[in-house]
């Protein structure tokens, strides 16, 4: 018969139970997002306004293209003033619409807001952070 001196049988114990939850904090981990962010479109000629959720690590919500948004952001590291886009082939037609962003990015707390001259502007400076319609 073998003896284990209880020293060994509390590394033993140590071990068995490490190996059993290791698993269930990295899942936990893995299943929340490092970033959560509610967008808002607010127009104000049709007086209506949209949104969508946007998770990212990993991308998900009810954002449409999540994936391409998060990458987006990340390029732009959470600066929604920083994003990368385009607004020479708009029009300078005055139809006034605001986009909010409030929520967390990598655990930093967002509010951010900006009000653009028309919907495309909108869509060539963010897109495609704010292409959710």
């Amino acid at each position: 018969m073998t003896t284990y001196s209880p020293r060994r049988i509390l590394t033993i114990c140590s071990l068995a139970i490490a190996t059993a939850v290791l698993p269930l904090a990295s899942a936990d981990a893995a299943a929340t997002p490092k970033s959560t962010l509610e967008l808002t479109i607010i127009s104000a000629a049709a007086q209506d306004a949209r949104s969508a959720t946007l998770t990212c690590g990993p991308a998900g919500g009810t954002h449409p293209r999540a994936k391409e948004a998060c990458a987006a952001l990340t390029a732009a590291k959470g600066q929604f003033d920083e994003l990368e886009g385009d607004v020479s082939t708009c029009t300078t037609e005055y139809d006034s619409i605001t986009a909010t962003a409030t929520g967390t990015w990598n655990g930093v707390a967002i509010e951010w807001q900006n009000t653009f001259a028309n919907e495309c502007e909108l869509h060539g400076a963010t897109v495609p952070v704010f292409f959710f319609d």
